[in-house]
């Protein structure tokens, strides 16, 4: 009776949401048609923890029912647990304080006799704050509304804002999130939020604003980027009137910090002050409506812009105690879900220790990633708290332990690839094995001499057009032997190459040409047309090389000469230029230890051009004395892979993850000579 009571007063407790012509409406129901049954069941200790997730975790039909129910869990010790479940349509935070206080006041009365409900009626609704709240906001349209107002404030704070995090995953994002969550609880210390609340004190700022700048600080060394947004939750409640109703009146802010240019953690604060000032100031508008003016690339794999959130309660929470019976603190169960990423809720009861409950997104990340986050989240705290003078790169994210399993002598020495350019190192592999099998292009096979001396004279054709040390050429050839060349032949004259993938559409290849400022396109007789500019266009025909010195052209060069121009698909839409130097391109296939490179392997060779991996593939193999294979076509071929990786012995595959899957479930035998398969990207099979 008394939580019918309190379904009573409150009118979002006694809502269902229907369906009328594919548009949900709301319908307020009499409260006789809205009395809540309180079930009761009877369960072992030891299963008492699963039944009040399951109990949490089910699903309300909100067409047909109301948003609230109840279960008392009857324990053999003759104890009971009660379960109450609010869908959170209907509440927020702060509404679980006026609930249990409500439901006090009607058992105390109940307890008493009374036969009816002895809480007041309310002058004010729900209802009736969300008519007022459209009213004073005006027209998204208008600009001389609160609303358009307050919708150009989130525009400029939020324009350019990155689409997500860069956060290391535990694994690839799914295309689509499953919102399975799990939680982990960490206590941060028992004097932690007293330091905080102190601290805030004397800096002029808020106990939120401390811990918002730590968590910033954390996320930037953990890799997460120098422009961060993160959600943080608000009562929504300005007005007094609206301090006692049950309802969902929290809003979400949407906090975007700068942490670049390695600031001290007093520096970061007084940013986060400045930004956490102005987004209270504009809290007023609803996080749909900025969704909505922003409107950032919607995906059903994350969180439009934020997947990280933040709180901070230290009022203890909800209180609950029943006239005749012993009450033990209200707990929240988790349903096993996950709205965000990461959901870092911090909490002190006592105004003195500090705990941290964090739910995290199961499809992306291990509890026992999340829980060393919040562990080193602590540390930091615990450290800038002790020295606010710290830059963010000084800071200590990882454990002591931590720190020993990456450095001790079991994680061995880097691997020194020294000052040798890609042109030193397959010059001497040439002049080694001069007749191994560098390439395999159809029915011929091409020694590392005839390589060489081919790119020699390429080289030599291409200095008289006055490339060298420090110019750009395009590569724009379909692949095959004289591909391979030419590449080998650019570098050769101390110039980089971006390569072109002739599939792409004129325009795109034009863009990417202009943009890499290129200096000579080299290119065949067949794809010469498709690309004019201000650059000199020179072709590989056999004709034009015939005289010239197959012999090295002794053009010295570094580790630290540019050698390659690769456009990667960027954030805005246009294609984003990253230049790698001779070095960077050694050490890939030569300076780590992820795979085994050597005269051996036989490398197929089916990458697109354009594939930011493409230059493992390319250089894997002929920087150690081993073969490539060439498929034909500028695209990956499952049946052309399978057939060539049998017929020469392929030990070396680099495939996207869904190739890798494909043929791993439909041409297993692709695999029957591989020793090392590269993949990545997405899950694997």
């Amino acid at each position: 009776a008394a939580l019918g009571d309190v379904v009573e007063r409150h009118a979002p407790l006694r809502t269902v949401f229907e369906t009328v012509d594919g548009e949900p409406h709301q319908r307020i129901l009499p409260p006789e048609l809205a009395r809540p049954t309180v079930r009761r069941r009877r369960v072992e200790a030891e299963h008492l923890d699963a039944e009040l997730a399951a109990e949490a975790g089910r699903v309300f039909d909100l067409a047909v029912e109301i948003p609230v129910r109840a279960v008392v869990f009857d324990l053999e010790d003759g104890s009971a647990v009660l379960s109450m479940v609010v869908h959170h349509i209907a509440t927020d935070g702060v509404s679980s304080g006026v609930f249990f206080a409500d439901l006090e006041r009607a058992y105390e009365a109940r307890l008493g006799g009374a036969d009816g409900s002895v809480l007041d009626s309310l002058t004010v609704q729900y209802a009736d704050y969300a008519a007022w709240q459209r009213r004073v906001l005006g027209e998204a349209d208008d600009p001389g509304s609160v609303l358009g107002r307050e919708l150009g404030f989130w525009r400029g704070a939020l324009e350019g804002l990155p689409e997500e995090h860069g956060l290391s995953l535990d694994r690839p994002r799914p295309a689509r999130a499953s919102h399975l969550g799990g939680q982990v609880e960490v206590d941060l210390g028992a004097d932690v939020f007293g330091r905080v609340a102190a601290f805030a004190r004397a800096e002029g700022c808020t106990p939120f604003m401390v811990v918002h700048a730590a968590l910033v600080a954390a996320l930037t060394r953990w890799g997460a980027g120098s422009d961060l947004a993160i959600g943080s939750p608000v009562a929504g409640r300005g007005d007094r009137a609206l301090e006692g109703l049950v309802g969902f009146f929290v809003n979400t802010l949407v906090l975007r910090t700068d942490s670049a240019g390695d600031p001290t953690f007093r520096e970061l604060l007084d940013r986060v002050r400045t930004v956490d000032l102005d987004a209270f100031a504009h809290q007023e508008t609803p996080f749909d409506l900025v969704l909505e003016a922003v409107n950032p690339t919607r995906t059903l794999s994350r969180h439009p812009l934020f997947q990280i959130c933040l709180g901070l309660e230290s009022d203890g929470g909800p209180a609950f105690a029943l006239r005749g019976v012993r009450t033990g603190p209200v707990e929240k169960v988790s349903n096993g879900s996950a709205k965000f990423d990461l959901e870092f809720f911090l909490r002190s009861d006592d105004e003195k220790s500090l705990r941290a409950t964090v739910l995290f997104a199961a499809d992306l990340f291990d509890e026992v990633t999340v829980r060393r986050m919040v562990t080193a989240l602590g540390g930091v705290l615990a450290q800038v708290l002790e020295e606010p003078g710290v830059r963010l790169s000084g800071l200590e994210v990882l454990s002591g332990a931590e720190r020993e399993l990456l450095t001790g002598p079991w994680a061995g020495t880097a691997i020194d690839v020294g000052d040798a350019s890609l042109v030193e190192r397959f010059e001497e592999r040439a002049a080694r094995h001069p007749d191994r099998t560098a390439l395999i292009d159809g029915e011929r096979n091409i020694t590392y001499a005839e390589l060489n001396a081919d790119a020699n004279r390429l080289a030599r054709h291409l200095s008289s057009y006055g490339l060298g040390r420090g110019d750009m050429a395009g590569v724009l050839l379909e692949r095959g032997a004289d591909f391979a060349a030419a590449v080998i032949a650019v570098v050769k004259t101390g110039a980089g190459y971006t390569l072109l993938d002739p599939d792409f559409p004129d325009e795109r290849l034009r863009s990417a040409a202009t943009d890499a400022g290129i200096d000579v396109l080299v290119t065949g007789p067949r794809l010469a047309g498709r690309l004019e500019g201000p650059w000199r266009t020179v072709s590989c025909s056999p004709g034009e090389l015939e005289g010239l010195s197959g012999e090295n052209l002794g053009i010295e060069l570094t580790g630290d000469d540019s050698a390659c121009l690769m456009f990667t698909s960027g954030s805005t839409g246009r294609p984003k230029g990253i230049l790698s130097s001779h070095r960077n391109l050694v050490s890939t296939v030569s300076g780590q230890s992820y795979g085994r490179f050597g005269p051996g392997e036989v490398f197929l060779q089916c990458s697109p051009v354009s594939w930011d991996a493409f230059s493992l593939e390319f250089w894997g193999a002929l920087l150690h004395g081993g073969t490539s294979v060439l498929q034909p076509g500028q695209r990956p071929e499952p049946v052309l892979i399978s057939e060539l990786s049998r017929r020469h012995g392929v030990t070396m595959l680099q495939l996207s993850a869904s190739l890798f899957n494909f043929l791993v479930d439909e041409h297993p035998e692709a695999f029957d000579t591989v020793t090392v398969a590269f993949t990545g990207g997405e899950a694997a099979s």
